[in-house]
C-alpha cells in the first residue's frame, strides 16, 4: 500500500459481513420465502439496507477500488467527492418509499429484471447514506447532523411500516393471492 493507503483489518471484516448479510438476503431459501410472504420480502430489504449496506460501507471499499485502478483514473477528481448527507439521505428515501408504492413493488415481485434493480437500489443508496454519515465532509462536527438523519430515516421507514400493519386489507394483492 504506498502513500499510507492501508485497508485495516476491521475494515475488511466490515466490508465481508456486509457481503456476508447480502449474500444471505438473496439466498435461494430466503429468496423463496420472500415470493410468498411479505414478512420474508421486508427481511430481505431490512438485511439489505440496515445491515449489508452499512457494513460494506464501513469497510472503505473506495480505498481498495481506486487503486486497482489505473493511476490516470484515480487521478480524477470525482472519486475524492465526498456525498452529501442530506442528498444521500434523499436519494436513500425515494428508493425506498417509490420501490415499496404497489405497482412498482408487485412488478418488481413479478420481474426478476426489475426486482433486481429494486434491490440494487436499496443496498446502493443505502451504501451511500451510511457512506456518507460515516466519513461525510465534516468528520465528528457531524455527529448531530448524522444522529438526526438516522432519527429521521428510522421515522419515515417506520410510517411505512406502519401503514403496512396497520391497512385493513393486503397491502399488496399479490400477497393475498399467494398466501
Amino acid at each position: 500500500s504506498r502513500r499510507g493507503a492501508q485497508v485495516r483489518l476491521r475494515e475488511r471484516l466490515f466490508f465481508w459481513a456486509g457481503w456476508l448479510a447480502l449474500v444471505i438476503s438473496a439466498s435461494p431459501p430466503l429468496d423463496g420465502a420472500a415470493a410468498h410472504t411479505l414478512s420474508a420480502h421486508m427481511l430481505q430489504h431490512e438485511l439489505m439496507m440496515i445491515i449489508g449496506g452499512p457494513l460494506v460501507a464501513a469497510g472503505r471499499p473506495m480505498i481498495p477500488g481506486l487503486w486497482a485502478l489505473p493511476a490516470s483514473l484515480r487521478a480524477l477528481p470525482w472519486w475524492r467527492a465526498q456525498p452529501s448527507l442530506m442528498v444521500a439521505a434523499l436519494l436513500h428515501a425515494i428508493a425506498v418509499w417509490i420501490w415499496h408504492a404497489p405497482v412498482l413493488y408487485e412488478a418488481a415481485v413479478l420481474n426478476e429484471g426489475l426486482h433486481a434493480v429494486q434491490h440494487a437500489s436499496f443496498v446502493i443508496t443505502a451504501g451511500l447514506f451510511w457512506w456518507a454519515l460515516l466519513y461525510g465532509r465534516y468528520g465528528r462536527a457531524a455527529y448531530g447532523a448524522s444522529a438526526l438523519y438516522v432519527f429521521v430515516t428510522m421515522v419515515h421507514s417506520g410510517v411505512l411500516g406502519a401503514i403496512f400493519a396497520l391497512s385493513g386489507s393486503p397491502f399488496y394483492a399479490l400477497y393475498a393471492q399467494r398466501a
